[in-house]
């Protein structure tokens, strides 16, 4: 990987940033060779005859101007539902892993897809596991397909057939759990791409391995149980594809802990699983579960450090190590399948399956290890292997091909970060590698290429924003790190910027140059240009150390307006970056509203890039005010006619706003999220209430957008996408999408409206919008509503407690 690292000069930054190359392993060669029904939404809609202009108090000012309506208003008949349904299709998924720095997130959640009905498109298909999802990838088109049904992270996934080679005997089968109370496991039929089972064990808090018999007749899991113990549950799957049936065959608790689980190919009754210094052998008998660990005497004292992975394979795979343990083998007649293990300590072992001893224990070396020192640095944490060749992974990141006598190492290809996983393809031609760093790449044999599919944050996301003319996405992470992602025509991490000393917070993208804002927990705010891989501008004073909430560009690109936690906001000049910086204009002090409540989505700019919109000064209040110099438009108090039943403890009596969106220019509304999940709609020109909508979601509602076109609405909380008809005539008129298990942060529309992106606090996901043109449509009925009441607009003023900066 290669590293631009920025010039230091008196205002720019120690930041890190690396422009991702499309081969990013080094590779060295030696020698040759739907819920949600009981919700009730209510909608408010007086907005027109009534006795007040509007429910909300504004603060008017001199000289006001009268509108008057010159012709009726008609209203379309409430649509009975949304069409067309579905309206969102989940076409892409940027992440991989859970989300956290733990090696063990980043093992069993990913696989070669076993051989099917097409055998070469099955050896060029991985699936593997990205929060609540599973998707399945071609790694040649980039196209995914996704499995939607999780409620929380994916622990572990498996397939059936792991262990056949050959073609397809039986239907492919499709097992994945994950983490939480109950140990939830979703049974798939693979082909069909339907969940035909969910599995529930009662006593399990949560399951972390799982591995699918080769007919898929019995599935064997491993996790925690409720004290804290190691549990081990097996259930007979064989009538899971017909009926959906399932049942326990039996469980058993264990003080070890466990590192993976594996299914004898010739005994379905039979398993061995490995963890912390010790390998256990299962056996199911009379609905009884029963291990014994190796009963070799040369195990104990002689192997020591933690068994790291275990497999099945011919006991005639590997021959006699010159410089290991011989001990007697059986034949391949007589015991067609061996255990072999590794452990963090550089040694591998076989056992014989069916003494249960030690049969040989190599202990490999690398050319470059003297004999003085063998083996040092050697922590194996996977290891897998074919008829041709073997495959380790280690801590130092080195993924290792060796020959089958394990002598010496003939393809080396070094990684990131500690290798958590390997698998091999059917065809024996790639492998496929996971690294604690949380990606996902492999490694094409027959031309010794290395291909990154999949990157992902180690933390969660704090803020992202969209460049609508790239079509490029660019995310801020607690993982110290800012991340530009290519959404089309393929997903590619593009640039890698490294913060190692400060936390980015909120990030937003110029609309037309390739450049990014992007705010700091230290209160600074910085100026990124992609293509120079440099930092335009800094300001580390702006918001004096008060974490910065938000970033954002005004439509034309001439504005960057700022907002720290404290409620400080500042403007900049961003007409001409590249050449004379940008300064910064205007300071306000204490202007918003600040408190840990309020994110990125408190301040918000209109379409025509004339207005800006912030929570402040009070809780109750939303202030609209001028880009060009922040003067202020108007005030208006949310609070008046909002007042909640309830008096919960440590929240104020009124219903506060939360959330800030514009409309398009088209319904020039000014969108306001209340905390108490109330959406209303407030003209942008005078302030008037044009409707209140009530309960759009159940807990927190945490993001808001409306489509360029000015139909559609969608809301995001608890964890859902809820898209809505934009007029909201019905309340009951909307559809609900999952495949977030976190909060989701923000969406927004492409300029196009042809996608919607919506961004949790760990993945990215792109949804293709389905919006049927309106000729299409059922024509709806209108009826006449009277004409709207006069109104009045307010003049622009300036706030009188300011901190004004010249311009230079």
């Amino acid at each position: 990987m290669r590293d631009f690292r920025a010039p230091k000069s008196d205002d720019c930054g120690t930041e890190t940033v690396t422009k991702q190359p499309s081969d990013d392993v080094t590779i060295h060669v030696h020698g040759s060779s739907e819920g949600d029904d009981d919700e009730d939404v209510i909608i408010n809609r007086d907005p027109i005859n009534r006795t007040t202009t509007s429910h909300l108090s504004v603060s008017q000012r001199p000289l006001p101007v009268t509108l008057k309506a010159d012709k009726t208003v008609t209203a379309r008949k409430p649509p009975s539902a949304l069409y067309p349904n579905p309206i969102l299709h989940l076409s892409k998924v940027v992440g991989y892993g859970s989300g956290t720095k733990s090696p063990s997130h980043f093992r069993g959640i990913s696989l070669w897809q076993p051989y099917g009905d097409d055998q070469s498109a099955s050896s060029s298909i991985v699936v593997y596991a990205v929060q609540a999802l599973v998707v399945a990838m071609e790694t040649v088109s980039r196209k995914q397909h996704v499995f939607v049904g999780h409620t929380n992270k994916i622990s572990s996934i498996a397939f059936n057939q792991q262990h056949h080679h050959a073609e397809a005997e039986h239907p492919l089968i499709l097992a994945s759990s994950q983490i939480g109370q109950g140990g939830m496991i979703k049974m798939w039929n693979y082909n069909k791409r339907k969940c035909v089972a969910t599995i529930e064990t009662d006593c399990a808090s949560s399951i972390y391995h799982l591995c699918l018999s080769r007919t898929g007749a019995v599935l064997a899991a491993s996790g925690r149980d409720q004290q804290g113990k190691s549990l081990v549950v097996v259930y007979d799957t064989s009538s899971v594809l017909r009926s959906g049936s399932y049942n326990m065959i039996a469980k058993a608790h264990t003080p070890v802990k466990i590192n993976r689980i594996q299914i004898s190919p010739t005994n379905d009754m039979r398993l061995v699983t490995c963890g912390d210094d010790n390998i256990r052998f299962w056996r199911v008998k009379s609905n009884q579960l029963r291990s014994c660990p190796i009963t070799s005497p040369s195990y104990d004292g002689e192997i020591g450090g933690d068994v790291t992975d275990v497999m099945f394979a011919p006991p005639s795979v590997l021959g006699d190590c010159e410089d290991g343990k011989n001990y007697e083998r059986r034949s391949e007649e007589q015991n067609p399948y061996n255990v072999y293990a590794c452990t963090s300590n550089g040694k591998i072992m076989e056992i014989d399956f069916t003494s249960l001893n030690v049969c040989n224990l190599y202990q490999p070396t690398t050319s470059s290890a003297t004999d003085n020192n063998k083996n040092r640095g050697l922590k194996f944490t996977a290891l897998k292997m074919n008829k041709s060749f073997v495959v380790t992974g280690s801590q130092d990141g080195l993924l290792r091909f060796w020959p089958l006598t394990l002598k010496s190492v003939f393809v080396e290809a070094e990684h990131e970060g500690e290798i958590t996983d390997i698998n091999i393809n059917p065809d024996g031609s790639k492998i496929l590698v996971s690294t604690d760093t949380a990606t996902l790449g492999y490694l094409d044999m027959s031309t010794r290429r290395y291909t990154t599919l999949m990157r992902s944050h180690l933390d969660k996301i704090n803020d992202s924003s969209m460049d609508g003319l790239r079509q490029t996405v660019s995310t801020c992470s607690a993982d110290m790190s800012i991340q530009v992602w290519q959404t089309q025509p393929t997903i590619q991490q593009l640039y890698h910027f490294g913060t190692p000393d400060d936390q980015p917070t909120t990030v937003s993208c110029h609309p037309t140059q390739e450049i990014f804002a992007v705010g700091f927990n230290s209160g600074t705010v910085r100026l990124f240009d992609c293509e120079s891989s440099s930092i335009l501008s800094e300001h580390p004073n702006a918001h004096l150390h008060s974490r910065v909430i938000s970033v954002i560009f005004t439509s034309v690109g001439d504005r960057l307006i700022s907002r720290c936690r404290e409620g400080t906001i500042c403007l900049f000049d961003t007409n001409n970056p590249l050449e004379y910086g940008v300064p910064l204009l205007r300071k306000l002090t204490s202007a918003a509203c600040g408190g840990e409540q309020y994110y990125g989505a408190s301040l918000n700019v209109s379409p025509d890039g004339r207005k800006c919109a912030y929570i402040g000064r009070n809780h109750f209040t939303v202030t609209l005010a001028t880009t060009g110099m922040l003067d202020h438009l108007m005030k208006i108090d949310v609070s008046s006619g909002l007042k909640v039943d309830d008096n919960l403890p440590g929240l104020p009596v009124a219903d506060c706003p939360l959330l800030l969106a514009f409309s398009p220019s088209t319904h020039n509304h000014l969108l306001v999220v209340t905390r108490r999940n109330r959406l209303l709609k407030i003209d942008a020109r005078n302030g008037s209430l044009v409707q209140i909508a009530s309960n759009i979601h159940k807990k927190h509602t945490t993001a808001v957008c409306a489509s360029e076109d000015g139909k559609y609405l969608v809301t995001a909380g608890d964890h859902l996408v809820k898209v809505w008809e934009y007029e909201m005539l019905n309340p009951n008129c909307y559809q609900v999408f999952r495949g977030h298990c976190s909060p989701i942060r923000h969406v927004q529309f492409t300029l196009d409206s042809a996608k919607l992106l919506s961004i949790g606090e760990d993945v990215l996901l792109v949804w293709n919008f389905i919006n049927i043109p309106s000729y299409q449509q059922q024509q709806q009925p209108t009826v006449e509503l009277p004409p709207p009441q006069d109104v009045a607009s307010e003049s622009p003023s300036q706030e009188s407690t300011d901190d004004d900066v010249e311009k230079k």
